[in-house]
């Protein structure tokens, strides 16, 4: 996290915009080391792309699509650690980045986001957390208990 736009310690002052795995309560809850209040979720719609699985992988990321609309879930006022913890877990994968969200209640909102590193290459198939959750989410829970994140 740039320094410049968080102070040392405390809370992070800018929010998370995430639209993958950490949409869930109980990831997000595993990775950043806390339980999160739902005061601190709401949904959040970022303008300009598509959300599809990174090729090979069960996870997704956002590529640019005129037009397209993807929801997900802006968090705000986690603490530094938690934070910290989840810029780790994106790890070489992604890239953080300043964004624009629009919220129902808020309007525009800047949050950090975590885009796909180039070169990481892209499915055609759409990504989505109702889907991920039948599919993947009991055996990501058991892999990150264990430490071993695919």
């Amino acid at each position: 996290m740039a320094d410049a736009e968080q102070p040392a310690g405390g809370t992070v002052t800018m929010a998370f915009f995430f639209y993958g795995t950490l949409m869930d309560s109980k990831v997000l809850a595993r990775i950043a080391g806390e339980t999160v209040s739902p005061a601190c979720m709401e949904t959040a719609i970022i303008e300009g792309y598509r959300r599809v699985y990174v090729a090979g992988a069960w996870y997704p990321m956002l590529v640019a699509a005129a037009g397209g609309r993807v929801e997900g879930r802006l968090v705000h006022g986690l603490g530094r650690r938690a934070a910290d913890a989840i810029v780790r877990y994106e790890g070489g994968g992604y890239v953080q980045r300043q964004v624009t969200v629009e919220t129902a209640s808020r309007g525009p909102v800047p949050a950090w986001t975590f885009m796909a590193r180039p070169g990481v290459e892209a499915s055609a198939e759409e990504w989505r957390l109702d889907s991920w959750r039948r599919r993947h989410k009991k055996r990501y829970l058991r892999l990150t208990e264990a430490g071993l994140e695919e």
